[in-house]
């Protein structure tokens, strides 16, 4: 698992109400170009602190790579229970995360790069899909006073 930096950031009211008009667990896919520009427009990395981002969660970076871990467990078996295939010849499928949270440890954005080049577009859509109902009930057992994020890449076994 590679984790991804981001500086530290500062909430101001107006950032955090225009973050929370949007609709809770929205999924973007950089292989969908109108996801990808929606999702940039965002600038949700402005307002979410990446608490994978050891300098920026100096306390907590074990429960944090704890939670990280758990929550891709739990997607794997979320794929697994929905009888999810790639319909990829690779034994691993790559992908690049950013999830954005809520304080109370929600989801509310999730942004995705599958990375396998095997992966056609339909199968990313339908993984972009089953993230949508994954996310509808998923918390991180992280809780913050201010929204966050988590980022970095994970391989799924096919």
């Amino acid at each position: 698992m590679i984790h991804c930096t981001s500086k530290e950031t500062k909430n101001t009211n107006k950032e955090v109400q225009k973050s929370s008009k949007t609709a809770i667990n929205q999924v973007y896919s950089y292989s969908n170009k109108q996801e990808f520009e929606a999702f940039k427009a965002l600038q949700l990395d402005s307002t979410h602190a990446n608490l994978l981002n050891p300098q920026v969660a100096k306390d907590a970076y074990q429960e944090v790579s704890k939670a990280w871990v758990k929550l891709h467990a739990d997607i794997g078996n979320f794929l697994s229970e929905k009888e999810f295939n790639w319909n990829s010849s690779d034994s691993a499928i790559k992908v690049f995360h950013k999830i954005y949270f809520e304080g109370n440890g929600q989801i509310k954005h999730h942004f995705i790069n599958v990375v396998t080049p095997s992966v056609s577009n339909a199968k990313v859509e339908e993984f972009s899909t089953l993230l949508r109902q994954f996310g509808a009930n998923y918390q991180v057992a992280i809780k913050r006073t201010t929204p966050f994020a988590q980022c970095g890449k994970t391989k799924y076994a096919n």
